[in-house]
Formats: structure tokens, C-alpha cells, sequence
């Protein structure tokens, strides 16, 4: 990844993605950064109870930014969800930005990266991958 400002920057989001990969998925974090189709949707979607459960275990503290994470995950891999995790993903896109651990300088640039994340997810249909404009490059082998 580049140095740029994106929805996945910082060390938790790195620990949330880092967690899903390899802890509950099976997969080798280090072997995704490489080929990131390794994590296919089946395996996510097989995985996702688990997921989510870790989520609110783990992450309790850090729900808002883990909630981030996951709505990329499901755009990225056209993740079947339920209405109750649209609704979780959005209410963490609508958190004050103010509030998440971010550099005052990174919030007006993460601002629009969450803004599209939420505006997809609320549009979102099952099954079809629709990454945020980040990601794009990430539908196709590294």
C-alpha cells in the first residue's frame, strides 16, 4: 500500500484487517499483502459470524473504526450481509470524526473515503462486489 490517506491507514485498522485474515480466517496476513485474492468471498463468508463475533469481543473499544474495516471488507468481496450489519457499518460511518484516533490533518481526507463507504454500503446489494475508489487496484492480482 501507498503512504496516502485511506480507510485502512493506522495501526488498528492493520490489527482489525490482521485479525480477520489470519486469526479467524486461517489465512496468512503477510501472503494477502502479497496476493490479496487468497481471501476469497467464500472464505470470508464462511468466516463471517466469526468475524463479527471477534469484532465486538476484541475490538469492543475500538467498535467503531473494526465496523470500518468490516463494510470495506464486504464492498471488497461482495459479502452477503443482514440489515442489522448495513445498520452497524453506517451508524460507524456516522460517528463524529473527531472522535476516531486520527491525525487532525488526516480527518477532512478520511472524511470522504468514510462519506463513500457509507453511501455505498447503504446502496449495497449482496453479492456484488463494490469496492471503495482505494481498493480498486485491489480487484486485481499484486
Amino acid at each position: 500500500m501507498d503512504d496516502g490517506v485511506y480507510a485502512m491507514a493506522g495501526d488498528l485498522p492493520w490489527d482489525i484487517e490482521y485479525f480477520i485474515i489470519n486469526e479467524v480466517c486461517g489465512l496468512s496476513h503477510d501472503e494477502y499483502i502479497r496476493n490479496n485474492k487468497i481471501l476469497t468471498k467464500q472464505i470470508f463468508q464462511k468466516n463471517f459470524n466469526k468475524i463479527v463475533e471477534g469484532i465486538d469481543e476484541f475490538f469492543f473499544d475500538n467498535i467503531y473504526t473494526a465496523y470500518l474495516v468490516l463494510g470495506r471488507f464486504v464492498l471488497l468481496l461482495g459479502a452477503d450481509i443482514t440489515e442489522e450489519i448495513r445498520a452497524f457499518i453506517i451508524h460507524a460511518c456516522n460517528r463524529p470524526l473527531e472522535k476516531y484516533r486520527w491525525a487532525p490533518d488526516e480527518i477532512e481526507d478520511r472524511k470522504c473515503v468514510i462519506e463513500e463507504l457509507k453511501t455505498k454500503i447503504e446502496n449495497y446489494k449482496n453479492g456484488i462486489p463494490d469496492p471503495i475508489s482505494e481498493d480498486l487496484g485491489l480487484q486485481e492480482n499484486k
